[in-house]
């Protein structure tokens, strides 16, 4: 009984030094930047298939969820850009452009050589769960964005153009070698903003 305890003890003191997730809201800041990013990129190639120098009236009855106020915000920022002017209402506007989201979510991948966590059971104490034990870990947070849109005139409710599907992606990429040295890889934060918030 003794030499099954003390090694499962130490286990558990070893599960207790790791930290996998820190967070006040739903989700944490990197989930959130990872789809923003998506749609800031999507958005991008999105406008740039549309009409610039419209007067555009924005149909976004098509674009909900969880980040759909944000894709819209996006979306109608690259159509400023490209010189479009944006109006509240149809009557106000000579080309209408309706929105829609094939995508607007996370991926999330983990490659794993090593052991896996476990659930041990302990003598009258319960159960516990092991730590990851990682000889090469890979493990992979995605931001998707896919969106469309179909340009109609609105006096003929003909159409003028179509856009996308426009794809938008982001990640942050987390590596472990050899349980201890570990490194990371991502495309949501400039690099030298990535420093300083390492540093505080």
């Amino acid at each position: 009984m003794r030499q099954f305890i003390i090694p499962t003890l130490a286990v558990v003191m070893l599960a207790g030094c790791v930290t996998e997730r820190q967070t006040t809201t739903t989700r944490t800041a990197t989930e959130e930047l990872l789809v923003s990013s998506a749609a800031d990129r999507a958005a991008t190639a999105l406008a740039a298939a549309l009409p610039p120098q419209a007067t555009v009236y924005v149909d976004t009855g098509n674009l909900d969820g969880d980040d759909g106020k944000y894709a819209i915000g996006a979306i109608e920022d690259q159509l400023l850009r490209r010189g479009c002017a944006i109006v509240a209402t149809k009557a106000d506007a000579n080309t209408v452009v309706a929105l829609r989201a094939g995508a607007l979510a996370m991926n999330n991948r983990d490659k794993l050589v090593g052991l896996p966590s476990l659930t041990l059971p302990i003598p009258l104490t319960g159960a516990v769960n092991t730590p990851t034990v990682a000889f090469y870990e890979v493990q992979t947070q995605q931001g998707v964005a896919q969106f469309s849109a179909t340009a109609s005139d609105v006096k003929t409710g003909k159409w003028i153009a179509s856009a996308g599907p426009a794809f938008g992606l982001s990640h942050v990429t987390h590596y472990t070698l050899l349980l201890f040295f570990s490194w990371h890889r991502q495309d949501i934060v400039p690099k030298e903003i990535a420093t300083e918030a390492n540093k505080s």
